[in-house]
């Protein structure tokens, strides 16, 4: 998911009508990194999760 935090992954292309800032990302990617995946076909990032764990 650090594609994500890096700007690589536009969440604007995805949720045109929910866009995330990328410091979102960041900050989601540093509290759970084992939560926040890329899917990727052929090299190309087309899909991603961000998961925590139920507190």
């Amino acid at each position: 998911m650090a594609c994500c935090a890096q700007g690589i992954c536009d969440p604007d292309v995805g949720h045109p009508t929910y866009p995330e800032d990328p410091s979102i990302f960041a900050q989601r990617l540093a509290v759970y990194q084992e939560g926040c995946l890329v899917m990727e076909i052929a090299g190309v990032p087309v899909g991603y999760v961000v998961s925590h764990p139920g507190i």
